[in-house]
């Protein structure tokens, strides 16, 4: 639907604000998480995994590709053939394989301990708060 706002109305300056809005209703819509989107129950779990590691796989798609480029490149050097379509699926999957496996570890390493971290923080501030030894507006190490 959004590509076909953008393919039909590219040269309307109204498209962008089309696009914003059906994305911004499918959001909403998304949000109640009734299956009023997307209801393939077989692939909720892969849609969960996706989700919760989107911005890890936003950091790190591109590095993964250049890597996988590189090597793509030195082997087709190694074997004297150029680099050309016959390389595209095999970088293409290595790429996919490379950048799932650097956000799996981003995810457990990086953002679920801050994560967790930061919601022990909160918890914290949140009884100390409720036990009157808090101020609402407080910050630590303000003066």
């Amino acid at each position: 639907l959004l590509g076909a706002i953008a393919a039909q109305m590219i040269a309307m300056p109204i498209a962008g604000g089309l696009i914003a809005l059906v994305s911004a209703i499918l959001v909403l819509l998304a949000s109640y998480q009734s299956g009023y989107v997307c209801n393939l129950p077989l692939l909720s779990g892969t849609l969960t995994w996706l989700g919760s590691r989107s911005y890890a796989i936003y950091l790190i798609h591109f590095p993964a590709y250049r890597i996988c480029f590189e090597g793509w490149s030195r082997y087709a050097a190694q074997v004297n053939h150029p680099l050309d379509g016959t390389f595209t699926l095999r970088m293409l999957l290595s790429a996919i394989v490379l950048t799932a496996a650097l956000a799996e570890i981003n995810f457990r390493l990086v953002e679920d301990p801050l994560r967790k971290t930061g919601a022990e923080i909160a918890a914290r501030r949140l009884r100390l708060f409720s036990a009157g030894k808090l101020e609402a507006t407080s910050c630590p190490g303000a003066e």
